[in-house]
């Protein structure tokens, strides 16, 4: 099933009936592609005299079941003898070490300020050839806290999902053309099949990010949000944090 639209619809065999003629000649107005939501397909039948009767069906294509499907589980560990708590993120990138989260929140992954946020995803349900133009973005968050513990969140920009497939070598395909300096991590085409999907970059410093924003030293929750045919899809959040240079 594409996001907007799908092909994969079986209507049946319609049963007809005449007293006089029982060659009856069924018809119907079905689209070649169906849209989400309703649509109305009118079947007319016809005998040999040029009578006609008709009925209508009803076909409803539901809005996909939509989720982030992660790349990998970041690996939360409590101390050299704790247990293992994992999450899924979308983010390729080592998770920190020691680990860490923010109010409780764990935080994914850590970058030096000037460095690269980079990661790759599929859509469950969302065929990244079927979008036409409508490419999934990265929306990226400025996670805050009050002294009492209030949490905020302030909208900081977003950046484009490319679609993308891995060749039998593991290079990179794109579908799309991405920016000067567009750079694949390589776990995504270990970890993903040859199937498209999707990748992005964020620059960590400065307007090379694609928005015109730049990220300083702070934590940063990031989501996916694409736009489909029954309304806008955004995913659940994943927290990293920037921090300074060191050295």
């Amino acid at each position: 099933m594409g996001a907007r639209s799908t092909r994969d619809v079986s209507l049946g065999a319609p049963t007809v009936s005449d007293n006089c003629d029982p060659a009856l000649i069924a018809t119907n107005d079905a689209p070649s592609s169906y849209p989400m939501g309703l649509t109305v397909v009118t079947w007319t039948a016809t005998d040999g005299a040029g009578n006609v009767g008709t009925h209508q069906q009803d076909v409803f294509v539901s809005v996909p079941s939509v989720r982030v499907i992660p790349v990998a589980e970041s690996t939360d560990a409590a101390g050299g003898g704790g247990g293992l708590e994992e999450f899924p993120t979308f983010i390729v990138l080592p998770p920190p070490v020691p680990p860490l989260e923010f109010h409780g929140v764990p935080v994914a992954a850590v970058v030096e300020l000037g460095a690269f946020i980079r990661g790759c995803f599929e859509l469950e349900n969302v065929d990244p050839m079927a979008l036409g133009n409508e490419r999934p973005t990265i929306q990226i968050w400025r996670a805050e806290y009050s002294e009492s513990g209030v949490p905020s969140s302030d909208y900081v920009g977003a950046v484009q999902a490319y679609i993308v497939r891995c060749g039998a070598d593991g290079e990179p395909i794109y579908f799309d053309v991405p920016p000067f300096g567009f750079d694949l991590s390589p776990l995504c085409c270990v970890t993903l099949p040859a199937s498209p999907f999707f990748a992005f970059q964020i620059a960590s410093v400065g307007e090379t990010s694609g928005g015109g924003f730049s990220l300083v030293p702070g934590y940063y929750d990031l989501n996916v949000k694409i736009l489909l045919e029954g309304g806008t899809f955004t995913s659940p959040r994943v927290r990293i944090q920037v921090v300074a240079p060191s050295g």
